[in-house]
């Protein structure tokens, strides 16, 4: 496991080759491991063997998002960006360095908690591989 990773942080399990681990950094630069049942935090980011997809509010209206293949070489990532609020958003770019991002406005409404999810997939030297499960982000905003 990276040395950055909590001691605490679940385990993959047994016979399978991606885990989603709900972390961030926290404002000690501290990797934080949360269970998104009981806990909404601004960021989430998966891990499987052909890259990583990240999500996260950067404003109350804003989410960014990035995917980055290991091959670190020309890819193509397609996809879109869904909201519990309603609306669906595309998302797409082309990376020479094995990495894409952009941000993209989301509503989110006062008392009520905006969860979008970052669904896609990535053409790269290894072949197509698509962001399963979903990479979500949650935001609850007060006013």
């Amino acid at each position: 496991m990276p040395p950055w990773l909590p001691d605490d942080a679940p385990a993959p399990l047994p016979g399978t080759e991606i885990s989603t681990i709900h972390f961030y950094i926290n404002d000690n630069n501290e990797a934080v491991v949360y269970d998104p049942e009981t806990t909404i935090v601004p960021y989430t980011s998966v891990r499987g063997k052909n890259g990583t997809a990240t999500i996260y509010w950067t404003m109350k209206n804003q989410v960014f998002w990035s995917v980055t293949s290991v091959t670190k070489a020309y890819m193509l990532f397609s996809g879109n960006i869904t909201s519990n609020q309603g609306g669906s958003y595309g998302v797409g770019d082309v990376g020479g360095a094995g990495y894409v991002s952009g941000t993209k406005s989301i509503p989110s409404y006062a008392g009520r908690t905006t969860t979008v999810t970052l669904n896609g997939f990535m053409i790269d030297a290894w072949g197509i591989s698509f962001t399963l499960p979903g990479v979500s982000s949650s935001y609850y905003r007060s006013k």
